[in-house]
């Protein structure tokens, strides 16, 4: 369900990472689809307006092949600014041609050539874009996380949430405080003086030893 998820944030969202074998199949059909609405507006000709729903698709599958091929240079740690101005370009010359559709049945020979040469661009763009997919396509992509994120099948929030149990796991365990003992097991207290003899100096018996002793002395 995360990678189902992901793959389709990846079709509208530039910011990311993406896997070479996904970016592959949105390749092939980006590519599929341009040249099936490119047929089909050619077949049609005269009866469609210059902006029209088949027009417009090449809008939405240009920004599908950016974010795609912006998120594959991103996966292998590089950076896809310079794709920025591609797109823009490619944006400006599509309405350029769109817009002066009409030149294609004008009676001057000028505006017709400015339709070609503005096709001719058009094309050569879209040769640069399939360029810029292929290298993309060939770059290898990074292991683990870098400068631009997890990896494609894991979410922002699985990577915090490992790295704050990680976190947690390396720091040592607290010391066990043994818990005192209850006051009725608590030993009575020996005092030295109870050992020491009142008299002369000499030996204690062990008579003498035993009287001395406290009641309890030694019981547990």
């Amino acid at each position: 369900m995360l990678y189902a998820r992901n793959l389709i944030v990846a079709l509208i969202s530039p910011w990311g990472r993406l896997p070479a074998a996904p970016f592959a199949i949105i390749c092939m059909f980006v590519i599929g689809a341009h040249i099936a609405i490119q047929v089909h507006i050619t077949q049609l000709g005269e009866d469609l307006p210059p902006y029209n729903s088949w027009s417009m698709s090449f809008f939405v599958l240009m920004w599908i092949s950016f974010c795609a091929t912006s998120r594959r240079f991103h996966d292998g740690g590089k950076t896809a600014l310079f794709l920025v101005p591609l797109v823009v370009i490619t944006f400006a010359s599509y309405l350029a041609v769109f817009d002066d559709m009409h030149l294609a049945n004008s009676a001057f020979e000028e505006d017709r050539d400015i339709l070609r040469w503005a096709e001719r661009a058009r094309f050569a763009l879209q040769i640069a874009g399939m360029v810029a997919m292929i290298a993309a396509l060939l770059r290898p992509g990074d292991s683990g996380d870098n400068a631009f994120g997890p990896e494609f099948a894991h979410s922002s929030h699985g990577a915090l949430s490992s790295t704050a149990s990680t976190r947690v796991a390396a720091q040592p365990a607290p010391a066990r405080r043994t818990p005192p003992a209850a006051p009725g097991d608590a030993a009575p207290a020996v005092r030295r003086q109870d050992f020491l003899a009142d008299g002369p100096r000499g030996r204690i018996t062990g008579a003498e030893s035993s009287r001395r002793r406290p009641d309890g002395f030694g019981r547990r």
